[in-house]
């Protein structure tokens, strides 16, 4: 579950401080902020849907697309609880209470991006289907939702994806790390399938003279380093430290 609080610093401005699926984070709001915005922002890091609609209902719309100093909405918030559902939940109440359902951080990260990469399926198909947002929005290292749901392994949101007509899946973060690469970090051996039948180069590297290969085998994706390698990947190939994938 989310765990969400607030407080006071020594200067006066507020901080919003909370854990979610193993990761704590802590945000500074700097004055001048009311409690009230405050308390929306955290009723929506906390997934408390009760509070957030009574809110919405007794205070309007201004709050909605209220940000943090570091760039995330309500609506990003609402992005990352760890159960779909409720997270579909939350979108869809802000969606129709006016939040920019495009809106990004300062790390350029959209709502996609987080629904994405925590694997939510039901939030990824409402934001692409009645949302209608972009689905090769970029962030800052030039990653797409597409990739970051390959990275986490989520095979049905790449599936879906994947069959979209508008996707890219020819795209190349700023390190140069293809969608292959991400399918074989994330242990999607059907996915790499693909990729590899409709002719990837399966032997390229990235900035950091790594392959697919190399990258599965430093995320333990055991299975995918057979399917590599019965699909001809070069198991010579070293990284910038001289490791190679044997």
């Amino acid at each position: 579950e989310q765990v969400c609080a607030l407080s006071l610093s020594a200067d006066g401005s507020h901080l919003i401080s909370g854990s979610s699926g193993g990761s704590v984070w802590v945000w500074n709001l700097a004055a001048p902020w009311d409690q009230n915005s405050c308390r929306f922002l955290c009723a929506a890091a906390a997934s408390n849907v009760e509070s957030l609609q009574a809110q919405l209902e007794n205070e309007g719309k201004k709050d909605v697309n209220l940000h943090y100093e570091n760039g995330p909405t309500a609506l990003h918030l609402a992005c990352l609880d760890p159960h779909p559902d409720k997270s579909l939940s939350l979108v869809q109440m802000l969606h129709l209470a006016g939040a920019k359902m495009q809106a990004q951080t300062l790390g350029l990260q959209t709502p996609l991006h987080l629904a994405a990469a925590r694997g939510h399926l039901p939030v990824v198909v409402y934001l692409l289907e009645k949302c209608r947002v972009q689905v090769n929005a970029i962030d800052h290292q030039g990653r797409t939702p597409l990739m970051l749901a390959c990275l986490g392994g989520h095979l049905e949101v790449v599936q879906f994806m994947w069959n979209l007509k508008t996707v890219n899946t020819l795209l190349k973060d700023k390190k140069e790390q293809t969608l292959l690469m991400f399918a074989s970090m994330g242990g999607l051996d059907s996915i790499v399938k693909k990729l590899i039948q409709r002719g990837d180069n399966i032997n390229i590297i990235d900035e950091s003279n790594e392959s697919a290969i190399v990258k599965a085998c430093a995320a333990n994706k055991w299975a995918t380093v057979r399917l590599l390698y019965n699909s001809g990947a070069n198991m010579r190939v070293s990284d910038r430290d001289g490791k190679q994938p044997m």
